[in-house]
């Protein structure tokens, strides 16, 4: 969360500092341009360490749209969506297909905001999944994530035309950009992830996982009398002592 808090400060720091022309619009440009860059490739990393995992939070969202034909293939969506963020990252890094790159990225974010919007609202979704096991975010969280990604790839469409391109080997770079997560993917899906986020990871000593922490929340429990009195049913709290009542 620390991580997400510095992130979120310096792009808007900088966006800030450039709309009090203290800052270049060029210079916001590198800063959200490389930070950005940045967090696409963490997000996504984060997710290629565990693409099943990832693909069972997308079979909420099918099952929660009612779109339960769709979780025959969300692994495959699991892998694309993976391999398109670490893909968008590289690209703005490089300043490949920039024009592209910039209508992929704000679709994709207004999407994932509308979802992590109805997660919220609805109570639907309790985790959006976006950095896989690495860091769990409650939905409203992770609506004003997106909401903040939203404004920063707006900032990166309107001034796209300041971020040039910074090597000739594009095709290379790109096929790379691929084929790397592409056979990661294939490796993770056959082994256990490299590094384990999960709850019951090798070596989780799993009693002493289930013990309550000493300053978590108690239970509190209530108990509810419904007595019929004079011909109506009423609800009464043990302290009432309903028991007690004439009728």
């Amino acid at each position: 969360m620390t991580f997400l808090i510095i992130f979120f400060v310096l792009q808007t720091l900088s966006a800030v500092l450039a709309l009090l022309k203290v800052l270049s619009i060029q210079n916001m440009v590198y800063v959200l341009r490389f930070s950005y860059a940045g967090f696409l490739l963490f997000s996504g990393f984060v997710k290629l360490i565990d693409p099943l995992g990832f693909s069972y939070k997308l079979q909420e969202y099918f099952e929660v749209f009612g779109m339960e034909w769709l979780v025959p293939v969300s692994l495959f969506f699991s892998v694309f969506i993976i391999l398109f963020e670490i893909l968008l990252g590289v690209c703005l890094i490089f300043g490949f297909q920039i024009k592209k790159v910039m209508w992929g990225n704000l679709l994709l974010m207004i999407f994932f905001t509308f979802l992590t919007f109805f997660s919220a609202y609805f109570n639907k979704v309790t985790d959006c999944g976006c950095f896989g096991d690495f860091m769990k975010l409650d939905p409203w969280h992770s609506f004003f994530k997106d909401i903040h990604l939203v404004f920063i790839s707006i900032l990166l469409f309107v001034f796209q035309a300041k971020i040039k391109s910074l090597s000739k080997n594009e095709f290379s770079i790109i096929l790379t950009a691929v084929l790397i997560p592409l056979m990661f993917c294939v490796y993770t899906l056959s082994h256990l992830p490299i590094v384990d986020f999960r709850a019951y990871k090798i070596g989780t000593d799993i009693i002493d996982d289930r013990q309550l922490p000493l300053d978590a929340k108690k239970d509190v429990y209530e108990d509810v009398w419904y007595y019929e009195i004079d011909g109506q049913v009423q609800e009464f709290s043990t302290d009432e002592a309903p028991w007690s009542i004439d009728g």
